[in-house]
């Protein structure tokens, strides 16, 4: 409860009874002459009906009154707008209307969804993006280079590593759709949570999010068989139903969603520059993933370079940048800084060397045994991108927790690089030589 409830109640009562013992024109030459003082009285009402509308949550409500807002802004707005000044006939302290917890909104459940981050979730969605663009963009790169790799480099960089990074692209196209359901529930006042289905108002945005995750599901299946090395004959049914035509058709759905994504933007009524850009350089990565998915249709080594390799590696550089954006954008509402961006990315780059380093592991017999330390560098990783959550500019114990922060970054930049030479070092050129005396 409030503290300063019942001296504001006091005080407000007195002002009500004087307003009812005055006199037609004294209330008129009052009113005149104290505007600056209306105000004030504006806003201690609207502190008055705040306290008991945290009464009443506290005994119909599980959720505690420090993380539901009693009023959204349109409410507020409205409260404000009806206490009419000018006839002494009405009363000026309007009723507070509260039907059921479900007509409240959360914190920052506004037509943004960028600003609904109160678990944390789309700090995560961001994280996961990024570290699937990485190994995307680095799985595109070895691809186009395949000639000087051997055949354990090949699996490891290009395989299994669009098999995570496509993985994380699956996780956060999930936790898009997923966000953006219960987001809308929120707004029409449904108090339940939905997994995967929505039977509400279907936007722009949701069909996006939507069609986003279909695309990520249907990638899951070649590259699942690939990483699987499961094989198929070209031009069988086989070929054709889990390699070929899911490839496809997620390039087409990748392609619907940056259109989408372009068609939400056009449509948005407080359009940003920021979004303006990420919303486009989305639309050409969609359009990069279609082609480069036709290109594979292609038994040519020139073709498959120009209409696929080239492509996908477009498309990955992209994603990569509008992912650090779209981070960008979430970190500077909640007063982060370019430094929380740069080791956000540093971290995810962390996590996908040692990953990348797992799989190299997993396929040197001779060291083999490394696949514990690489496990635990995820571990620690994940560890120290939680701290991200906390480091938002909004928690109470900021101040001791930048020392964790500093140095959580000179350690992490450290143990990158050291994760790079151990990764080198069991990779598929210097497995066989690494450690041997000459």
């Amino acid at each position: 409860t409030n503290s300063t409830f019942p001296f504001e109640f006091s005080i407000m009562a007195l002002r009500v009874l004087s307003i009812d013992t005055m006199e037609g024109d004294n209330i008129s030459q009052h009113t005149k002459t104290t505007d600056d003082t209306a105000i004030d009285w504006e806003e201690a009402t609207m502190r008055i009906a705040g306290s008991f509308a945290t009464l009443h949550l506290d005994s119909v409500s599980p959720i505690s009154s420090n993380i539901v807002s009693p009023f959204s802004d349109n409410s507020s707005q409205s409260q404000s707008s009806s206490i009419d000044h000018s006839n002494p006939g009405i009363d000026p302290i309007q009723p507070l209307q509260i039907q059921s917890p479900s007509d409240l909104e959360l914190p920052g459940t506004d037509k943004d969804p960028e600003k609904n981050n109160n678990n944390g979730m789309s700090y995560w969605i961001y994280i996961n993006f990024i570290f699937g663009s990485i190994l995307l963009t680095s799985g595109s790169f070895f691809w186009i280079i395949d000639h000087h790799l051997t055949e354990n480099d090949y699996y490891t960089l290009v395989t299994f590593a669009w098999f995570a990074g496509g993985a994380s692209f699956h996780i956060a196209t999930y936790s898009s759709y997923y966000a953006m359901i219960n987001d809308v529930y929120i707004k029409e006042n449904k108090p339940k949570r939905s997994f995967c289905c929505y039977n509400g108002k279907k936007t722009i945005a949701y069909w996006t999010a939507m069609i986003y995750l279909i695309g990520a599901c249907l990638y899951r299946i070649p590259s699942f068989c690939s990483v699987l090395n499961i094989q198929f004959q070209r031009d069988t049914v086989e070929w054709y139903l889990y390699k070929q035509l899911p490839t496809i058709v997620g390039g087409i759905c990748f392609a619907f969603g940056g259109t989408g994504e372009v068609l939400a933007f056009l449509s948005s009524k407080n359009p940003s520059k920021i979004g303006k850009i990420i919303a486009y350089l989305d639309g050409i990565g969609g359009y990069g993933f279609f082609i480069g998915s036709v290109g594979l249709y292609f038994d040519d080594e020139d073709i498959t370079f120009w209409l696929s390799e080239i492509p996908y590696t477009i498309g990955s550089i992209l994603y990569l940048i509008t992912s650090i954006l779209g981070l960008c954008r979430l970190r500077s509402s909640k007063s982060g800084t370019i430094v929380d961006i740069f080791f956000a990315c540093l971290y995810s780059l962390t996590l996908a060397i040692a990953v990348t380093g797992i799989a190299y592991a997993a396929l040197c017999e001779r060291y083999r045994d490394w696949m514990k330390g690489f496990v635990m560098a995820v571990i620690l990783t994940i560890g120290v991108l939680f701290l991200g959550v906390l480091n938002d500019g909004n928690n109470p114990n900021q101040r001791e927790l930048k020392y964790v922060v500093w140095f959580s970054r000179f350690f992490m930049t450290g143990y990158t690089l050291n994760l790079m030479v151990d990764t080198y070092h069991v990779s598929g050129m210097n497995c066989g030589s690494y450690g041997m005396q000459y």
